[in-house]
């Protein structure tokens, strides 16, 4: 049996990352926004040529928080309607 403090304290671990994940992708965003002013649309692959630390954590926790999702989904069979 899980404690009810064992999931209030990973309910509040979860909120945390989730609000760190949300203000380091808005400051991906304005990034990418600002290069695409800089280099054009047209110059795509340049957006990322000078990428900060956040760009890369970002895309890095994004990573591994998908992955864990899929792990721990990995039984879940959807079912037709």
């Amino acid at each position: 049996m899980i404690k009810k403090s064992f999931l209030k304290n990973l309910l509040l671990v979860s909120i945390f990352l989730m609000l760190v994940q949300i203000y380091i992708g808005t400051g991906v965003r304005e990034f990418i926004d600002d290069q695409s002013k800089l280099f054009g649309r047209e110059d795509k692959s340049l957006w990322l040529s000078n990428a900060t630390f956040k760009f890369y954590f970002h895309r890095s926790f994004s990573i591994v928080k998908q992955w864990d999702i899929n792990y721990h989904n990995s039984d879940y069979v959807p079912t037709a309607r």
